[in-house]
């Protein structure tokens, strides 16, 4: 049904399709088992952009390229700028005093500023579904990144069509245009998806093609491209019902639900008519109001869901109070924020409002960096890293931290609570002694040898399981590889009065549930751990020593072969007499079943402390 005002397009009914995707997505956010696919609301809203957007330009005419462009865009600005800005300011300050190394979440606030969070999340091969997505109160941003990356381009295509011109055939030239790029972009969805699937969720180019389906199902339906009389016998309410199936398919459906879900939305959209009943209802006005805030909803939901997940938690007594304070801040938000600025009408003035858009959103931008790069723990409520003693004792030496996700972890844990000179050269996934390609970028030996320095110390961590420990016994062309590297390198930096410590391997405990973004270590703010945190079962210590016992063995005699190479073992640090367990004593330890927690003062207090033991020991020894 079309608005009977002519100059136009406006469905209300499309918002009530805006108020069922972000109830969806809301649902599937707070518990996902409730609703395993609720998050494909987030694709409804591509197919609704694409529509809605051309049904704007529509009733546009424009005979002149610059004022199209600048007409569109600053339309764009006031729609989308102003409440995201509340938002990111908002939840910025809230994130710097419950989240205690934020940085990587500021990075992400502040390239949602310029629309490319979803760029930064795929670059840094985030999952969406990962705890560390679940816990930054930016990763929902990445969408906004999308579509403003699609209209980008987008005007370009309706100028080069003619449609922004009305010039004849233009709605066909369009059509055969989204159609092209649209069927490279589903190509490329399905091949990314099966190959590199991080980069495929986020990216626009393999999202292209679910906003170009809503501006092909407006083409087709209003533009007459093709015959509708097919929609017409369509009973919404089937659709509807598909629809609501389709997000109850398991998460590993994702290719096929997410086709579906944007097949049956343009197929709604089509065949919605105001006599059918389903058309009624999504017309209902509450439910129309839902559609209308439905872009602070979707804002408002994930900071807060994130918030709770970092302080008091998520249960079903607090479900109803966090509810209650999504509504209000979106409310808020739309009516001061979004409705202010989106109805601003400057005529002649669409250049100073483009403008204003970037100039404010580069601050908004920059407040958040700025917390995230200078002032880090500065507003933290929590248990602060001291700085006290154990610090570094050996400040005149560099330290060089060499491995995969293990060595990261350890130079985390040493950095926050150690004046270290300290010189990260570890990345995930990267083996030393048999580097992929891109670890070679990081690290090349042969340099560095010819930067140590007298008193230089290469600390060497990573993690021994399914590498030199498989199925509890000993791989040793793996251990091979790792003591041949060790010989070519021990010489080189003995010259330099350089030293290498290897790190041995600390305890596998069992796993922590954090699907649901748990924090096990008590605050204030976060006075309840969640009973998951505490239920895990202990590993006995006997068993880890029985498992790692030859090959501990081995590395002492090797060790001892070297005047220059030295074994760190920090499983008295991580276990307690007798057991291993991620969380002892209101302290988290373990961030899953191998990964150091770098959050906890206290381990990294132990790590620096265990640490400068040895290094006495070593110098106290020459």
């Amino acid at each position: 049904m079309i608005n009977k005002n002519k100059n136009s397009n406006y469905r209300s009914e499309i918002d009530g399709i805006r108020a069922f995707a972000v109830i969806a997505v809301i649902i599937n956010h707070f518990n996902k088992e409730l609703l395993p696919s609720g998050y494909l609301g987030v694709d409804i809203f591509f197919v609704i952009s694409g529509y809605v957007i051309t049904s704007s330009l529509d009733i546009r005419e424009s005979r002149n390229f610059k004022e199209f462009i600048a007409s569109f865009y600053q339309r764009r600005v006031k729609r989308l700028v102003p409440a995201l800005a509340f938002f990111v300011l908002i939840i910025s300050i809230l994130t710097s005093f419950f989240v205690q190394f934020p940085g990587r979440y500021f990075a992400t606030a502040t390239s949602s500023m310029i629309g490319a969070s979803n760029i930064y999340l795929a670059f840094k091969s985030t999952s969406y579904w990962g705890l560390d997505s679940l816990m930054n109160p930016f990763t929902h941003t990445w969408s906004l990144g999308v579509e403003e990356q699609f209209y980008f381009i987008y005007p370009f295509l309706i100028w080069i069509s003619g449609f922004a011109q009305k010039k004849q055939n233009s709605s066909k030239n369009l059509f055969l245009i989204v159609i092209f790029l649209s069927t490279a972009s589903f190509i490329y969805f399905i091949y990314l998806n099966l190959t590199n699937p991080n980069p495929a969720y986020f990216l626009m180019p393999t999202r292209f093609w679910e906003m170009a389906v809503g501006v092909i199902i407006f083409l087709w339906t209003k533009k007459n491209i093709f015959s509708t009389s097919h929609f017409e016998k369509i009973p919404p309410i089937a659709i509807g019902i598909a629809i609501i199936a389709t997000l109850f398919l398991p998460i590993n459906y994702s290719i096929i639900s997410t086709i579906t879900i944007v097949i049956l939305t343009a197929i709604l959209i089509a065949s919605l008519r105001e006599e059918k009943t389903l058309f009624n209802l999504l017309r209902n006005k509450y439910i129309v109001y839902i559609g209308l805030i439905s872009y602070s909803l979707y804002l408002w939901h994930w900071g807060i869901i994130a918030i709770s997940r970092w302080t008091i938690g998520i249960y079903w007594w607090t479900i109803p109070f966090q509810l209650i304070l999504i509504f209000i801040m979106s409310v808020i938000s739309y009516q001061l924020i979004e409705k202010k600025f989106r109805f601003i009408n400057i005529p002649e003035k669409n250049y100073l409002i483009i403008l204003l858009g970037i100039v404010f959103s580069i601050f908004v931008g920059t407040f958040s960096a700025l917390l995230g790069i200078f002032f880090k723990e500065t507003f933290y409520l929590g248990e602060k890293f001291t700085q006290k003693t154990p610090q570094n004792l050996f400040i005149d030496s560099r330290y060089f931290l060499i491995g995969d996700s293990h060595g990261r972890d350890i130079s985390k844990l040493l950095l926050k609570n150690g004046t270290y000179n300290l010189i990260n050269l570890s990345r995930g996934g990267c083996l030393f002694y048999n580097p992929k390609p891109k670890c070679k970028k990081i690290i090349n030996f042969d340099e560095l040898s010819i930067q140590l320095k007298n008193r230089d110390i290469l600390i060497f961590a990573f993690n021994y399981d399914s590498r030199i420990l498989v199925d509890k016994s000993i791989d040793y062309e793996s251990l091979n590889k790792m003591t041949t590297f060790f010989d070519q390198l021990i010489p080189a930096i003995k010259e330099k009065g350089a030293i290498a410590i290897l790190k041995l391997p600390h305890p596998i405990v069992n796993k922590i549930d954090l699907g649901s973004g748990l924090v096990c270590k008590k605050e204030f703010f976060r006075p309840i751990l969640n009973p998951k945190c505490l239920s895990v079962k202990p590993v006995e210590k006997k068993q880890f020593l029985k498992k790692t016992i030859d090959l501990n063995n081995f590395l002492k005699r090797y060790s001892e072969k070297h005047e220059n190479f030295y074994l760190w073992d920090i499983t008295p640090t991580v276990c307690s007499e007798e057991i291993c367990i991620p969380v002892s004593k209101n302290q988290q330890f373990y961030r899953d079943t191998n990964h150091l927690f770098t959050g906890s003062p206290q381990l990294s207090d132990s790590i620096v402390e265990s640490l400068n033991k040895l290094i006495y020991k070593i110098r106290n020894n020459k």
